[in-house]
């Protein structure tokens, strides 16, 4: 929990960046890269941090790696606010003007790229992508340095153990408890029609058609509609089940075709109500 660092500790951030699609590497090699970036950044900023901040909610395991090898603290509180987002200026520090730098990308090839004087998330996204597109398409990256004290002033605490208790409903098969738990809805329980989705070297970006439904996807599900008119959409969460209540990731929704999937929806929540929050995820829909 928040509570339990003194509002003078530093906390910092690690996740995965790159095409999900596109990208295989094994946990011993993602381990090594990240005792040798968590070396350089602090080599670079002798910037200690008491606890690491989860990127998003999703497929972001980075934080607990890095936890494993470093012996820090995974933070109840992730940077997306409890959902999963495709570009690093939709998050928390974004929505308050915050700089994420000093910040270290490094790629799966080993290289490095350091930044830093205080620029904003966008630029800095498309500078480390330069970096990444050149050095083996993914990587991770370590930044956003802030105190506790002012994590815990803006944050939307307890997303990981939200995450945890709502894996133990769906494990169960609990559905509707699944729901309940997240104030989500059954959008549709349509049949995969297509998947047009894939990876452009930066996203795993394109439409679905489940049913009658048209879904756009850039890494995440952003943008849900019917005829033309939007259903739902980011920073909403769109959520896709098997009737296991097993979640399906857009990289292996292929797979599901011409199998009935059930859509979810959940609405926006904390800081992505406001019309800041909403305005940082313009990029993400389609044009």
């Amino acid at each position: 929990k928040l509570s339990e660092f003194s509002k003078q500790e530093f906390l910092v951030s690690a996740y995965g960046v790159g095409d999900p699609s596109e990208i295989s590497v094994s946990s011993k090699e993602i381990i090594r890269l990240l005792q040798k970036a968590f070396r350089k950044y602090a080599e670079e900023t002798g910037i200690r941090p008491a606890g690491i901040i989860p990127g998003e909610i999703g497929a972001e395991v980075m934080a607990f790696q890095a936890a494993v090898f470093s012996g820090l603290p995974v933070v109840d509180a992730d940077l997306v606010g409890g959902r999963a987002a495709p570009e690093i200026q939709m998050d928390v520090f974004s929505v308050y003007n915050l700089p994420i730098t000093p910040i270290l990308g490094m790629s799966f090839s080993g290289k490095s790229f350091f930044i830093r004087e205080k620029m904003g998330a966008r630029e800095v996204e498309l500078r480390m992508r330069a970096f990444f597109k050149k050095n083996g398409k993914g990587g991770i990256l370590i930044g956003y340095p802030i105190t506790a004290g002012q994590f815990r002033k803006i944050a939307l605490t307890g997303s990981l153990s939200l995450s945890v208790g709502l894996g133990k409903k769906l494990i169960a098969k609990n559905i509707p408890g699944a729901l309940e738990r997240i104030g989500g809805k059954i959008l549709a329980k349509e049949k995969v029609l297509s998947v047009a989705a894939k990876g452009s070297g930066d996203f795993f970006q394109g439409w679905a058609k489940i049913g009658d439904l048209d879904l756009w996807i850039k890494n995440e599900n952003i943008q849900l509609s019917r005829l033309g008119k939007t259903i739902a959409q980011a920073p909403g969460i769109i959520a896709l089940l098997d009737f296991s209540g097993k979640p399906i990731h857009n990289s292996v929704l292929k797979k599901q075709l011409n199998k009935e999937v059930i859509v979810v929806g959940v609405l926006a929540r904390g800081y992505w109500k406001t019309k800041r929050g909403r305005g940082l995820w313009r990029s993400a829909f389609p044009n």
